[in-house]
């Protein structure tokens, strides 16, 4: 029996050329998933095709250009179609491949790119939750109901630390951003959870982050310590979690916020009712 050929990607002459070629428009794409490891069109669309004079022009335009950087191998289509959070209709999903990585990688001295599986539907979706929040975040500040001053994810906005016993720590939130209003800065670590984990695994995450507050790390480097945010998909997992945070007497409940989607911008944006 004789092997199938082995298809090899571009060698290094070769995506030197693609990335000659590609608009700053391109790279945008291909930035945003390199940032966001999954985004679906309608994300990139959101994102990144913004300047169109209506919402057809924008979709017409974002697969035009999807289509061209999947033909060049830089980006690829998952097998399946998965929904975001709130959109209840399919939709294509995309993520660099490892040609994308590496052209990326010329541009910007990263290095070497990671290897490139086919995720699992759970895995995918929870990044697809991170940047539907990140939109959310983005459409309120265009619209003028407050300033995103920052908005990192996922590794960025993961904090190292020592516990009181010297240990090394990592805190993994989903998000950190900064937004300010009329009267305040606010700095929030944002959690989106989907309802996979049990509610005792969400209050172990909420006692590492009180260990990072005792850690006055954060504090000492930004003179505060922000609130967390945690979206819960239904208001009945929203009182299970609230139930257990108070019962759990070594936390301080007023660190934490505990919305469902339609919570969260009256949250940063200081319309949260008293």
């Amino acid at each position: 029996m004789s092997r199938p050929e082995r298809r090899r990607g571009p060698g290094r002459p070769g995506l030197t050329t693609l990335a000659e070629r590609l608009s700053d428009r391109d790279q945008a794409v291909m930035a945003e998933l390199q940032r966001h490891r999954f985004l679906s069109t309608d994300h990139l669309q959101q994102l990144v095709f913004t300047g169109h004079r209506s919402l057809i022009s924008a979709a017409r335009t974002c697969r035009r250009v999807l289509g061209r950087l999947h033909d060049e191998r830089l980006i690829e289509r998952l097998d399946r179609r998965v929904g975001g959070l709130h959109g209840g209709s399919a939709a294509s999903v995309w993520t660099l491949t490892a040609a994308g990585q590496r052209v990326l990688g010329l541009q910007t001295g990263s290095g070497s790119s990671m290897r490139v599986r086919q995720p699992g539907g759970a895995f995918v979706q929870h990044y697809l939750a991170v940047a539907d929040v990140h939109l959310v975040l983005l459409r309120a500040a265009r619209e003028g109901q407050m300033e995103l001053l920052n908005l990192e994810l996922e590794p960025v906005c993961w904090r190292h630390f020592l516990d009181p016993m010297g240990t090394r720590q990592v805190l993994k939130p989903d998000l950190f951003a900064v937004t300010a209003t009329e009267n305040y800065e606010n700095h929030w670590f944002i959690e989106v959870d989907r309802g996979t984990e049990g509610i005792p695994t969400l209050v172990r995450q909420c006692q590492a982050y009180a260990r990072y507050r005792a850690s006055d790390q954060e504090q000492a480097e930004s003179g505060l310590f922000p609130r967390v945010i945690w979206l819960l998909p239904t208001e009945i997992r929203r009182r299970r979690f609230q139930a257990a945070l108070t019962a759990t007497r070594s936390l301080d409940g007023d660190l934490f916020r505990l919305v469902t989607a339609g919570g969260l911008l009256p949250v940063v944006t200081d319309q949260e009712a008293s």
